[in-house]
């Protein structure tokens, strides 16, 4: 049996040893996928932006949205969207070849992890194979407008994934006669008094009885209201 002495003891009992050094890892969010929205300005109307712009940043960073058309249209109103117009291309799908070329480049800059079709073509088809085949993700965004909308299956079936994206309703005639009487007043975010605004509206042609108009306005849902008659003021809401 070995003796005390021969046994190894510590030579400070009392300290317990040093831990091991804690190792920390750092865990990170992967980057958001870079986006590009090709839209064949067409046959998409531009009442489908609010929701094509909702899917871009869904999917990722919107880096470029292109609208490419070769007669004007109300894309070019929408500052959020490069409008490619091209009035000297001839022939019903010289937008669609524009947009097609187009897509190559962006794809040649390497900086575009996703791109959204947004069309009702099926020509398209064969671009979203060859994004794909280059290691992109592509999807497609189909303008609907109703239950019986075409829907273009070679397009759907060359995607990862469809999104059917409804047009925003568009604003009633009074909507519109009163927007332009507010931005001949004032600028877009500043408050109007009521019955000022309502004596321009009028002016312009908006349709609404006598004492009428502040109710009308309020169940837009188009407008901001503050403050009691005689002293209500008013001011346009973002359209959506």
């Amino acid at each position: 049996m070995r003796s005390v002495k021969d046994r190894q003891l510590p030579l400070f009992p009392f300290l317990e040893p040093p831990a091991e050094p804690q190792r920390i890892i750092e865990v990170r969010a992967p980057a958001p996928d870079r986006v590009a929205l090709l839209i064949d300005a067409e046959n998409v109307s531009p009442r489908c932006w609010p929701r094509l712009q909702r899917i871009g940043e869904f999917l990722g960073t919107i880096v470029l949205a292109r609208a490419y058309a070769c007669t004007l249209s109300g894309w070019s109103g929408i500052d959020e969207v490069e409008f490619h117009h091209h009035p000297e291309a001839q022939g019903p799908d010289a937008a669609d070849g524009i947009l097609m070329m187009d897509a190559a480049v962006v794809q040649a800059r390497d900086d575009i992890d996703t791109f959204v079709v947004a069309s009702r073509d099926n020509g398209f088809a064969t671009l979203a194979y060859v994004l794909v085949k280059s290691g992109a993700t592509v999807h497609a965004a189909v303008p609907v407008h109703s239950a019986t909308t075409h829907i273009p299956l070679r397009l759907t079936a060359a995607a990862q994934l469809t999104f059917l994206v409804p047009a925003s309703p568009a604003p009633s005639r009074f909507i519109e006669d009163v927007r332009a009487a507010h931005a001949a007043l004032a600028k877009p975010d500043e408050w109007v008094n009521v019955s000022n605004l309502a004596h321009a509206a009028r002016q312009r042609g908006a349709n609404f009885k006598k004492g009428n108009f502040r109710k009308k306005l309020a169940s837009s849902n188009a407008f901001e209201l503050r403050g009691k008659h005689p002293q209500e003021d008013a001011r346009p809401l973002p359209e959506p």
